[in-house]
């Protein structure tokens, strides 16, 4: 695998991730948690795309929000303190 595979790789998955928590915290849309955590929709839409990943202040405000670690946000282990109760596929 290229060093730039692996990037794409951990953020998509990452995006999957945010998406699912999202979801199950009751935001409908990325607009809706775009706005409360005060960034504009754009910019919230690339990391559930896994295009970009969070700046640190922002990952700060998904983790609050959400009420999910940020070390689950990233590696996605179900054994990480902070890791939310998602349903199984």
């Amino acid at each position: 695998m290229v060093k730039d595979d692996r990037g794409i790789v951990l953020r998509q998955a990452f995006g999957r991730r945010l998406r699912a928590v999202r979801v199950l915290r009751g935001f409908k849309t990325g607009d809706e948690l775009a706005s409360a955590i005060g960034i504009r929709p754009e910019a919230y839409r690339r990391y559930e795309r896994g295009e970009a990943p969070p700046q640190i202040d922002t990952l700060e405000s998904l983790r609050r929000v959400l009420r999910v670690s940020a070390d689950w946000l990233f590696y996605g282990d179900e054994g990480i303190k902070g890791a939310p109760n998602l349903p199984k596929d």
